[in-house]
């Protein structure tokens, strides 16, 4: 027996089935690019980040069949660790999820897509066709150099971690990517700062303290990305609000909460540049 877990997608249908016996997720995709996905993930399997890992942090690739272009990896049992409109547990288990993210950031494994500042910038102008006050040129001022590059998530939110009894495991890889390691730690710092203004937990000034206490968290994992975290830090929060402020369906259809999720961009802009020249003008 199958039941849908997305009813309403059906060009690409997420389905709990059997294989073999064995229970099973299986993803559709409109495309090829299943079959990249899914050499990812069983290279991350092999890596350190998945079967030998204290607790798995990926569900296990199953196989990928061209001829449906469907991906089946095995079913983990959990809830998300949070939803669209709240953090969920994730302040609880902090330390856990920062672990996770900086175990797939270390692991070694290469993906064929790659993330770039400058390709991650020709994505945000596609998304924000329409920019009047000038922001993606204004964050592309703040794009790191050199950063390092590591396999990425690309969608890191507690929408995407099961809260599972082996511990916190990643789910959906169709984004993951070779990018700087703060492109997933700013972008689940965004997540969470829309999350807690829009719901009205926080207010605009001390909603960025979930997103700070995460990044801490993830730097006593991995200190060695210290450096790439600390200068790429404007430029992937900026990205990440825009593409919330573009990509989520409440912001297509609520323009004064996209209009105040811009708003922040600008802000933090604003205030970091403020905060370079006051350092180049009293070095300590």
């Amino acid at each position: 027996m199958s039941v849908v877990l997305n009813p309403g997608h059906t060009d690409r249908l997420v389905v709990r089935t059997e294989r073999h016996g064995r229970d099973v997720i299986r993803k559709q995709y409109r495309d090829d690019s299943g079959e990249a996905i899914h050499r990812a993930m069983e290279a991350l399997w092999m890596s350190p980040f998945g079967a030998v890992r204290g607790g798995p942090g990926l569900p296990e690739p199953i196989g990928y069949d061209r001829a449906t272009r469907t991906l089946d990896m095995a079913v983990v049992d959990g809830p998300p660790l949070g939803t669209r409109g709240t953090v969920g547990v994730l302040p609880t288990l902090l330390g856990d999820v920062a672990g996770l993210i900086a175990d797939l950031h270390a692991s070694d494994v290469r993906v064929d897509r790659r993330r770039t500042p400058d390709k991650l910038l020709r994505s945000l102008r596609r998304k924000l066709d329409d920019d009047p006050r000038g922001l993606i040129q204004r964050i592309a001022v703040r794009a790191p150099s050199g950063e390092s590059l590591c396999p990425n998530h690309g969608d890191f939110s507690p929408r995407n971690v099961l809260v599972a009894a082996t511990g916190p495991t990643l789910i959906d890889f169709d984004r993951i990517q070779m990018a700087g390691p703060g492109r997933d730690v700013q972008y689940m710092a965004a997540w969470c700062w829309v999350t807690a203004v829009l719901n009205g937990t926080r207010t605009v000034e001390d909603a960025w303290d979930l997103g700070a206490a995460f990044e801490q968290a993830y730097l006593e994992a991995r200190p060695e990305a210290a450096r790439d975290i600390h200068d790429g830090r404007p430029f992937h929060r900026a990205s990440g609000l825009v593409r919330i402020a573009t990509e989520w369906s409440s912001m297509k259809t609520n323009p004064e909460a996209a209009a105040l999720v811009l708003d922040q961009v600008e802000a933090l802009l604003h205030r970091t540049t403020r905060a370079d020249n006051n350092t180049d003008d009293h070095p300590t």
